[in-house]
């Protein structure tokens, strides 16, 4: 947080622009390649992501958020290697700690998503909400004691009755943030409610039976990055799960098309 030591609160939109003018000129370079171009994103959206969680209440944490989501769909939609790139980049330091470590799960959640709606042909409105939702599911986490913030890495199964509990609150606590606020909108929040929730009633907090297509783009999406970020799985292994743990969780056809999206991607091994 070097720059909060130079840079004044008032001249904070003239720091964004400049670094969204590097960002532009990065992207649209043919002598920089798709890795470079992936850390150069992740960098300036795990940075965003972290002022998010740090008052993901304020109408400015929702700008920073639908900023980010722009400039993740239109560098997606720019740039076809990026996602992969995104997915196997080297991680930094940083991201030992369970706080960066969520930062960059709501990044690639955000991307993931976005990437995989485009695929279905989903409209920008739902596209830009799973941006949004993705940024924003786990915001809660800040709240958490530093035990319970493990729960966050321990797979549900493999959690004590008293750590269950507390984790399946966590997405009303985030959504809770924007209940009511004149800015955000109806379907990211509801996209929030429902990242935890499963087809059959084996989520939470709703225990919904059935989901929208928007709906289940959020949940899947966001099981799948929580394996690889959260949970330690290689590709391969996260791969190989949505054929075993995942099936009856989402809808079948879905999950062939996030398989195929994947490896047309490769993103499987």
């Amino acid at each position: 947080k070097v720059r909060k030591l130079f840079i004044q609160e008032k001249d904070e939109n003239l720091y964004q622009e400049y670094l969204d003018r590097c960002l532009d000129l990065t992207m649209k370079s043919s002598d920089i390649s798709d890795g470079e171009k992936a850390n150069v994103l992740m960098n300036q959206s795990e940075s965003n992501a972290e002022e998010i969680y740090e008052n993901p209440e304020e109408m400015r944490s929702y700008q920073l958020a639908s900023k980010t989501t722009s400039k993740l769909m239109t560098v997606l939609g720019d740039n076809k290697g990026i996602i992969n790139a995104i997915f196997t980049r080297g991680k930094k330091e940083d991201d030992e700690s369970l706080e960066g470590k969520m930062h960059s799960h709501s990044v690639q959640t955000a991307a993931l998503a976005i990437g995989f709606a485009e695929e279905l042909g989903l409209n920008r409105e739902e596209i830009e909400a799973l941006g949004l939702a993705g940024l924003f599911c786990d915001v809660a986490f800040k709240e958490y004691s530093d035990e319970h913030k493990k729960s966050f890495f321990t797979p549900i199964k493999e959690l004590e009755a008293n750590a269950l509990t507390e984790y399946k609150k966590h997405p009303e606590m985030a959504a809770q943030y924007l209940q009511d606020k004149d800015f955000a909108s109806e379907m990211v929040i509801d996209l929030i409610m429902i990242h935890e929730e499963r087809r059959g009633g084996n989520g939470f907090p709703k225990n919904l039976s059935n989901f929208t297509p928007v709906q289940e783009v959020m949940a899947l999406t966001s099981c799948y990055d929580q394996m690889l970020v959260c949970y330690g799985m290689d590709m391969k292994e996260a791969f190989e799960n949505l054929s075993i743990d995942q099936l009856g969780n989402f809808d079948l056809e879905v999950i062939k098309k996030f398989k195929n999206y994947l490896k047309t991607n490769k993103m499987n091994s």
